[in-house]
Order: structure tokens, then C-alpha cells, then sequence
């Protein structure tokens, strides 16, 4: 009677590229995560404030498994593409979780998100942004002032 071996290699921490500390509501996550060196290949699945996100949503793309570092262990890759939402302010928590087999890691990390949006200046200086009702209040006193001036 023959018995089979199954070797198995997990993965090293998965890696998380991508990633900024700070976003704004309307900007999109791209971040990849990358499980190096398993064997056989690391099953990759990304999970936003705890929610999974499931594969088959339009907003995880599998990428091309590749050879690892030594025989017989591979990188595995996914993308996520996630529009930031009201619904992700004030911290939106990513997880990437690689799995081979039934044994798992698993990397996380915290961002913060903003809901304010600044805008250029109304004469488009290029002075960078201001908050929208100081610049209102700037340009009603500036109108103010010539209309007072010029009589």
C-alpha cells in the first residue's frame, strides 16, 4: 500500500504595496499584496473592515502566479481596485490573508480617510488649495473692497 507525502510551504508574511497612510472620499485603493515562496500556491484573499471582498466582485484581479525564489515554491499576486467611500471615513482596515491549505497568514494594515475636499483658489494661482468658505469669504470682502474704494 502506498501512502502519498504532501510537502507544504508557507508562504512569508504577505507583502501590501501600494499603500498610502492618508485618503479622501472619491479616491480609489490600488494596493497589491504579494504571498512569496509557497508551496503549493498561496490562495490570496482581501478583506476591508473585516468584510471579505469577495473574487468574483470586479474589484480583485488575480495576477499571474510566478516561480518563487528556490524549486518548487511560487509568488502569488492580487490587485485590489476599491473606490473610498462616506462609508470608509473615519479608518478603513485592509487585510490580505494567504492561505495554503488550511494554514493561513495574514497581514493588515489602517488608513485613515477624509472626507474634506479642498479646491483650487478662484484665480487659479496655483497657490495650492484653501477650504471653500474661506475662499468665498476672501472674494465677497476683495469685492466689498473695490466697490467701496472706487467711489
Amino acid at each position: 500500500m502506498f501512502n502519498n507525502l504532501t510537502v507544504v510551504v508557507m508562504p512569508e508574511v504577505p507583502v501590501l504595496t501600494g499603500l498610502q497612510g492618508r485618503y479622501r472620499v472619491g479616491d480609489t485603493l490600488n494596493i497589491t499584496c504579494t504571498a512569496r515562496d509557497a508551496r503549493p500556491p498561496a490562495i490570496l484573499s482581501f478583506y476591508v473592515n473585516g468584510k471579505l471582498i469577495h473574487p468574483g466582485s470586479g474589484r480583485v484581479q488575480e495576477l499571474a502566479t510566478t516561480e518563487g525564489t528556490y524549486y518548487g515554491v511560487y509568488n502569488t499576486r492580487s490587485r485590489l481596485i476599491l473606490p473610498l467611500s462616506e462609508r470608509h471615513v473615519p479608518t478603513i482596515t485592509l487585510e490580505c490573508q494567504g492561505w495554503v491549505l488550511t494554514l493561513e497568514t495574514q497581514i493588515a494594515a489602517t488608513m485613515e480617510v477624509n472626507t474634506a475636499r479642498a479646491f483650487t483658489s478662484y484665480f487659479n494661482t496655483g497657490a495650492g488649495t484653501v477650504v471653500p468658505c474661506l475662499a468665498s469669504v476672501l472674494l465677497i470682502v476683495a469685492i466689498t473692497h473695490l466697490l467701496t474704494t472706487s467711489s
